[in-house]
């Protein structure tokens, strides 16, 4: 019994401390306590403790008498503004008689008829619980299903399994700390008002008087005020919202903002779920505007509460404990933005956070919680936070940068092309970056010449500075190993996994507690890789941190961390890029040595793959020596640049590595070697099919082939692909290879335009040398009907190929030469 009425003194305590100001809290008049409303609406609020583990249903007592006494002062349902709360610390229970719907409990299909669920069932339920009474005729009576849903179940709410003992005076305490927080009295006397407040409910619930058992938010202040200022009347301070808090509504969001609609509607359906979601990602991912942007698309009144910079578990709690007067004394507060909260202090409060999330939850409203981390799975259920209830903040798409782009005053044909060159220049769409760089050349007039800026090794000013504001910062969230960590992890290309980062943190000098760091940094400066599971990548707002460090110390950590991962095995599929493209930029010849004598014994399926996950080597500059300093490892670099253009189909630029190729391969002084490397890039280049090679350069080296092979024979043979020894086991032992590299050439002809410039190319040859290339494509096309047919196939109109045919006839018959348009078949 004395537990009981200690539950409902505190239920009434804290109600009390959750009034608006345009509420009165009633204390026994039609139920345990009412909120009444300025208008004269009636929240009555039934109180039940058990000390045992009784359940409740809607055939106990309790419920059957709290429905009669609503029905009762409700006058039958007709008083619209009158409602019921069954406030209890009690479980649901099922009814003996229940026959519900999957079985359900009587209570928790209450709650499903209110979201849409069929009522007759629960009807039938109630005429069965419900003994006797108004309530029980009036449902015999056979009113229709709106009657029923108005007037009685959307009129009620459940409220169970409710905090009890410890926890209930843990959330009153809070209550208190943030009301004295706002009203600036000390907070230090939390306690002690806690008791003289239960005691002030006790006393106007003792009252003989109705009208004097009623307590308003002027009442709780000016107690206060006497409890804190005895005998001090005229200090009194009027409530006003904290200065870490702010309407959603009044937040200027950025002049250029991405709507990113279905990820706001995607949060938006998890929050009405979950009541409560937790948003986390690294520094400049958007989570602030993203989550102001769900607030906003809601349609309600929210508040957000910045906790930016609190690494003190002390200074986190009193404002989430402010928070609590200023979501009650607001204006119809339906949610609030908890905003960039320190995962690590929550972890230690985490019951803290919960009794808020719920106290929420209670009231009806959403919590959105953002942080640079994740909550480890227990900490997350100790705040209340439901399994799916979790969001990665994602970079932007490139749909997303181009619709920040038309929103300014770039060109509109050139936003598409705007949209893709920031999307690449900011690591993929890094939010922080992109707006950045919108901004930076929206004030420049989007200057064409900027459009290679951050590609040719000098980052633009805005991507600097905001990478300079980033290292700040860096320096007041990390500790001297942390940052000495992420500098090592700077040297390695693209990204790493946990053993990588242990590894590189032992090499000498060794740093101190590694994982501990890379725990610390991993959510604000180390993210998790998207599309590589177990994989990390530093924040592209730490680019170029390993600059800090020596020359010599860069190089010993990436030759570190190239032998480290050797050590461990065949090289991940994942990791090929980051170990490939850090060999390369720190100019380790023995691994490109070591990688090319590989990829000579490459399947098909492995140098699909592996050109695949190199495709950025066909960009590099061809103007020049990859490595000048290193010419054997860049005439290597070069040949594996010929491979990935091939298999990956790249057309644009195939012609302009071959050059270099050739032009590199015959600089060097080394006769022998010079030939070799000419042999090896001739074939890689003229056995490959599906490139674009002018006529002229192919037939040149062609040629340049016959000659060396004649002068080098041993050479040419031992650098002869399984391709040849295909080609001969189809056409015969009288198709010679130079031939073969013709017909790769003549096959890949798409239009008559190209057709055209092979006859064009072949006229310019000496007599002689014209009839054998011609006497070739004989060979292999036994005729030129194939080659001529497939030419003209994709002809962008009849009249166009008949033009073409026509000139090439002409032309055939001036070297008398047959017919071109022979209706031969290939063998």
């Amino acid at each position: 019994m004395i537990g009981a009425f200690r539950f409902q003194l505190l239920e009434t305590a804290v109600a009390w401390l959750n009034l608006s100001e345009t509420e009165s809290l009633l204390i026994e008049i039609f139920e345990d306590f009412d909120i009444e409303s300025d208008s004269g609406g009636i929240e009555q609020t039934q109180v039940k403790h058990s000390a045992s583990d009784r359940t409740l249903t809607l055939a106990s007592k309790d419920s059957r008498d709290a429905l009669e006494n609503f029905w009762a002062t409700s006058r039958e349902g007709e008083v619209a503004d009158v409602s019921l709360v069954v406030h209890t610390n009690m479980k649901i229970g099922i009814e003996s008689a229940a026959n519900l719907p999957g079985g359900v409990t009587g209570i928790a299909y209450w709650h499903s008829v209110n979201v849409g669920a069929d009522a007759a069932p629960l009807k039938d339920l109630l005429l069965t619980t419900q003994q006797s009474g108004k309530l029980r005729s009036w449902l015999e009576s056979n009113p229709d299903e709106d009657a029923l849903r108005s007037r009685l179940i959307a009129r009620v709410r459940w409220r169970t399994s409710q905090p009890s003992g410890a926890a209930q005076n843990a959330l009153l305490a809070e209550l208190i700390t943030g009301r004295l927080t706002a009203l600036e009295l000390p907070v230090g006397l939390a306690s002690r008002v806690s008791a003289q407040i239960i005691e002030r409910v006790f006393a106007v619930a003792s009252e003989t008087d109705p009208a004097l058992r009623r307590l308003t938010v002027t009442d709780l202040h000016e107690f206060l005020h006497e409890v804190a200022r005895p005998g001090q009347p005229g200090h009194e301070v009027s409530w006003t919202r904290a200065s870490w808090t702010a309407q959603v509504d009044e937040i200027d969001l950025p002049d250029y903002l991405a709507s990113r609609t279905a990820l706001v509607d995607e949060m938006s359906v998890l929050l009405k779920e979950n009541q409560a979601i937790w948003l986390h990602g690294a520094s400049g991912t958007g989570k602030s505007t993203l989550a102001s942007q769900v607030a906003q698309a809601s349609g309600k009144n929210w508040l957000e509460v910045d906790f930016r910079g609190l690494t003190k578990p002390s200074e986190m709690l009193l404002r989430l404990d402010r928070a609590y007067t200023d979501i009650t004394l607001g204006d119809d507060v339906r949610g609030v933005v908890l905003d960039d909260m320190d995962s690590d202090s929550v972890a230690k409060h985490a019951g803290r956070l919960g009794r808020f999330v719920n106290w929420m939850r209670k009231r009806g409203g959403h919590v959105v919680v953002t942080s640079t981390r994740m909550l480890s799975p227990t900490a997350f259920q100790a705040a209340q936070f439901n399994a799916s209830a979790e969001k990665d903040a994602p970079y932007l798409s490139m749909q997303e940068v181009v619709e920040l782009v038309s929103q300014t005053s770039a060109p509109s044909d050139q936003v598409d092309a705007w949209g893709l060159f920031i999307h690449i220049t900011t690591s993929g769409g890094h939010p922080q970056l992109t707006a950045a760089k919108v901004v930076s050349l929206n004030h420049r007039g989007w200057p064409k010449d900027s459009l290679i800026e951050d590609f040719s090794g000098t980052p633009s000013e805005a991507i600097e500075l905001t990478r300079a504001e980033a290292r700040r910062r860096l320096l007041e969230d990390a500790t001297e190993h942390g940052r000495a960590l992420l500098r090592r992890l700077g040297c390695i290309m693209f990204k790493f996994d946990r053993a990588t980062a242990i590894t590189i943190a032992d090499l000498a000098p060794s740093l101190k507690e590694p994982s501990a760091s890379l725990d610390m940094l991993t959510g604000p400066w180390i993210e998790k890789v998207p599309t590589a599971p177990g994989y990390f990548r530093l924040s592209p707002l730490l680019t170029g941190l390993q600059k800090d460090l020596a020359p010599e110390a860069v190089i010993n950590i990436q030759t570190g961390y190239l032998v480290s991962t050797l050590n461990r095995g065949p090289i991940p599929y994942e990791a090929l890029d980051s170990v490939f493209w850090t060999a390369f930029l720190s100019k380790q010849s023995w691994f490109i040595a070591k990688f090319f004598e590989t990829s000579l014994s490459f399947d098909d399926d492995t140098q699909k793959a592996v050109a695949a996950k190199l495709g950025g080597l066909v960009y590099l500059r061809t103007d020049q020596m990859l490595l000048p300093e290193e010419p054997g490892t860049s005439h290597l670099l070069r040949l594996l640049q010929i491979d990935v253009a091939v298999l990956n189909g790249e057309k644009e630029h195939f012609q302009s590595i071959a050059l270099a190729s050739m032009r590199e391969a015959l600089a060097v002084e080394h006769s022998e070697l010079k030939n070799s490397l000419a042999i090896m890039a001739l074939l890689k280049i003229l056995l490959a099919q599906g490139t674009r090679l002018d006529w002229g350069l192919r037939l040149s080296y062609i040629a340049f082939f016959e000659a060396l092979a004649k002068t080098e024979p041993d050479l040419v043979q031992s650098s002869q692909s399984s391709a040849v020894q295909l080609m001969q086991e189809e056409f015969g032992e009288t198709a010679d290879v130079s031939g073969f590299m013709l017909q790769i050439g003549a096959s890949a002809n798409e239009n008559p335009a190209e057709l055209k410039a092979l006859f064009v190319a072949l006229e310019r040859l000496e007599p002689d040398v014209r009839t054998r290339r011609l006497s070739q494509l004989r060979t292999f096309f036994k005729g030129y009907s194939l080659h001529i047919q497939s030419a003209w196939a994709n002809a962008w109109s009849a009249e166009q190929a008949r033009c073409a045919l026509l000139n090439l006839r002409l032309r055939d018959n001036s070297w008398h030469g047959r017919e071109l348009g022979g209706n031969r078949s290939r063998r």
